[in-house]
């Protein structure tokens, strides 16, 4: 339900820096902001993981080796607190209304483990302190992408988060929500076994854009909502990192039996880290093309990437 100012709609409204998702002028509701997720309108995806809300009922799930807090809800991270290494899990809400960086105080914290969203529960595993991506900085608080939308840091160097199961696809589609660091020669975003999507590489004129050892195929490229048409590795490099938020999908994804393991590492725990920010990263096991353009519209909708 939208509010309008004449002939104009007013696709959001703000109390102060917060934003508000219902108006109501009495005991009836004349604005929310909001509508249907991903999850909502879409085929169940492989895995799912996010800052944000990807449902408008999401669903509660245990959480995993909590120190602090509720045992239960509708958690998108599990948090360590670099002060006394204490772990609390956080709704996608608690991450922007200053539950979390109350919780953490004057000190950083990682994420330990990203809850997958999805129905498959297929939640990353804490692999140690030194592995965790940031998600609070003690001298700047949230770490945010572009948009002021909380997201995860990656330091480029060793940093990345494992699934709690592999899997791999022969049709699938993939979207990826990153702002990488063009001070990097060398970029991916998942990867696992001998799979590495994408795999970038600056100045590079390898063909082989998806892995360095197996012929992992992709039948579409987008970038932004616009089709891309690469014939090397620099290209892809090029049109991904730009020191941006980038929205990137690929259609048609065949691991060519080989898995998908970690966020934010290629084929090891040392191989082609990411070096920058990822906000989301949803994995179809599915052909999604006949969805990809709108569900890259609600992805852009809620970044405002493009």
């Amino acid at each position: 339900m939208a509010i309008k100012l004449g002939t104009t709609t007013i696709g959001g409204m703000r109390l102060g820096s917060t934003e508000i998702t219902k108006a109501y002028l009495g005991s009836t509701e004349i604005y929310t902001s909001i509508t249907d997720g991903i999850l909502d309108l879409y085929s169940a995806p492989a895995a799912a993981y996010s800052l944000r809300s990807l449902s408008v009922s999401p669903s509660s799930f245990t959480s995993s080796g909590d120190t602090d807090g509720d045992t239960s809800g509708a958690w998108v991270v599990q948090v360590r607190r670099s002060s006394d290494d204490n772990l609390k899990s956080f709704t996608a809400s608690e991450l922007s209304d200053g539950t979390l960086t109350t919780w953490t105080s004057a000190n950083d914290a990682f994420i330990s483990i990203w809850y997958d969203q999805s129905s498959n529960a297929n939640h990353t595993t804490d692999g140690g302190d030194s592995s965790e991506p940031k998600i609070v900085d003690a001298s700047t608080g949230l770490i945010v992408d572009s948009g002021g939308k909380p997201a995860a840091e990656f330091d480029g160097s060793d940093d990345y988060l494992d699934l709690s199961t592999a899997f791999s696809t022969t049709t699938g589609t993939l979207f990826t929500v990153a702002n990488l660091s063009t001070a990097d020669s060398g970029q991916t975003i998942l990867g696992g076994g001998n799979v590495i999507l994408p795999y970038l590489s600056k100045n590079s004129t390898s063909s082989l854009l998806w892995s360095t050892v197996f012929n992992l195929s992709v039948s579409g490229v987008y970038v932004d909502g616009a089709s891309q048409s690469w014939a090397n590795r620099g290209d892809a490099y090029t049109a991904i990192v730009t020191d941006s938020q980038v929205l990137m999908a690929l259609e048609g994804v065949d691991t060519d039996g080989h898995n998908i393991e970690r966020l934010g590492a290629g084929q090891t725990g040392s191989s082609v880290e990411a070096n920058g920010t990822i906000s989301e990263i949803i994995i179809y096991s599915s052909d999604q093309s006949s969805n990809r353009a709108a569900i890259e519209s609600d992805i852009n909708s809620h970044y405002g990437i493009y």
